[in-house]
């Protein structure tokens, strides 16, 4: 008995470190009891590894996400601050554009933050859906232009649901 907590107490300081990879080895004839204990910790560490893994991954993904739009603001800024180009409405637009997407973005992570928190309080209302799909349809008709791509709304009556519309 002695043996096989000692290995369990020993993985478990290392996991207290930080160290999700660390296992309790089994030592021969322990109790069942004590087996099955060890064998849900070592399951338990598994788990911790690969959603240690997995929020690294995601941090590195988000890093980059965030960095894109704001190095293409920056440079176009430095551009115009350079005089390489001209301060025009299109110059200005384009960085704009570039911003409203990283400010998107910043707004979707927090809104992940909240509900991966359990903290995420929804604010319902009866909305049209109809409607709402027509409002986001015109605010991506310029992107849909460029993209060659459209969609077709074709609805009767009105489709009121309880939603947050944000």
């Amino acid at each position: 008995l002695s043996e096989q907590f000692t290995r369990l107490a020993m993985a478990a300081r290392a996991v207290s470190r930080g160290k999700f990879t660390a296992r309790a080895g089994l030592t021969k004839n322990a109790p069942a009891e004590l087996i099955k204990l060890t064998t849900d910790f070592n399951t338990m560490t598994g788990r911790l590894s690969a959603f240690d893994r997995e929020l690294k991954t995601s941090h590195a993904a988000m890093a980059h996400e965030l960095r894109a739009p704001l190095t293409a603001a920056m440079g176009r800024l430095h551009g115009v601050i350079d005089g390489v180009f001209p301060p025009e409405k299109h110059h200005l637009t384009m960085i704009m554009n570039q911003l409203t997407h990283l400010n998107r973005l910043i707004d979707d992570l927090h809104l992940l933050s909240l509900a991966q928190a359990r903290q995420l309080t929804l604010d319902k209302s009866p909305v049209d859906v109809i409607e709402l799909l027509r409002e986001k349809e015109a605010w991506l008709q310029l992107r849909l232009d460029v993209a060659d791509f459209s969609f077709n709304i074709s609805a009767c009556s009105p489709l009121i649901v309880l939603i947050d519309p944000f």
